[in-house]
């Protein structure tokens, strides 16, 4: 493969201690970055130490004129790699082969972006082993279910040609993705390089969340967000009371009264064994302890 020179760009507001395992994990990798950047929205933390220790090169920007586009523009324009790795502060890459695992498509001239594999959800971690390419013409739909998300990469060269847009309040990476694919590159969804978000999400900043994004797809796209409707939402609360929950519930009472009876008759099935010519476990366990006692 190629030795391209690779940027890591973070976005963070007061996630020191998550910030610091994400700079751990890069410090980890088999195929390490050249250069980390983070990109820190008027954080009141210690990030800039955390940074700091890291030898990260930290760029500040305004809340006031603060947007996730305008954040990763600016982090990518202080960005000297050939490919850029975008992370949230709280997005953490999994396993040393995270950063090799991106550069892999890149090898296509064609590839814009390669989207990651979110290591909490079943569908992209099953995806990994049929990785689609997103090619011109695609429906917005699609592009916002396999486009880019919280852990993704892009070609600079394609970034300064198509930056991200500033004024949208979400999606910016889909909306790049969207221009990218209209002026004839390709989007790589889903690469092996898997991450995990490590901070949990409260029920009011999933709403507030999901509220923003959905007004920024309706502004780009015209499109709804696709959420999940009240009704669908009773069903699913439905069967996990009285479906799922059961079978979990009866299932772990099987597991424990099974492994219990299991443990009660293992002195019968050492005898057992032990009959048929094979050394009780016991004896096997005095004779190991014997032997590191005359060494």
């Amino acid at each position: 493969m190629k030795k391209m020179k690779v940027s890591v760009v973070i976005r963070n507001r007061n996630e020191a201690r998550y910030l610091e395992k994400i700079l751990y994990a890069l410090s980890l990798q088999r195929v390490p970055p050249d250069e980390i950047i983070v990109v820190d929205n008027a954080s009141e933390d210690n990030s800039a130490e955390v940074a700091a220790r890291a030898q990260a090169k930290l760029v500040s920007i305004d809340t006031k004129t603060f947007t996730y586009g305008r954040a990763l523009n600016r982090g990518i324009r202080e960005a000297s790699g050939e490919i850029c790795v975008v992370l949230s502060a709280h997005t953490l890459p999994v396993g040393r082969n995270f950063i090799e695992e991106c550069l892999v498509p890149f090898e296509d001239e064609r590839i814009a972006g390669v989207r990651c594999v979110h290591g909490a959800k079943q569908r992209d971690l099953e995806e990994w082993i049929s990785p689609q390419v997103l090619r011109s013409p695609v429906d917005p739909e699609k592009v916002i279910a396999y486009g880019p998300g919280c852990g993704y990469a892009i070609r600079r060269s394609v970034w300064q040609e198509i930056p991200f847009e500033e004024d949208l309040e979400m999606i910016e990476d889909k909306a790049w993705a969207w221009e990218v694919l209209r002026n004839g590159y390709h989007i790589y969804s889903a690469c092996p390089a898997v991450y995990t978000h490590i901070r949990p999400r409260r029920t009011l900043e999933k709403i507030w969340r999901t509220n923003q994004e959905g007004r920024a797809v309706y502004r780009r796209f015209a499109r709804r967000f696709p959420v999940r409707s009240p009704m669908q939402a009773i069903g699913g609360i439905v069967a996990a009371v009285c479906w799922r929950a059961p079978r979990a519930a009866v299932s772990v009472l099987v597991t424990t009264i099974g492994t219990h009876i299991f443990s009660l008759m293992l002195p019968i099935i050492a005898r057992k064994k032990a009959s048929q010519g094979s050394r009780p476990f016991f004896e096997v366990s005095r004779s190991w302890k014997g032997s590191k006692k005359n060494e």
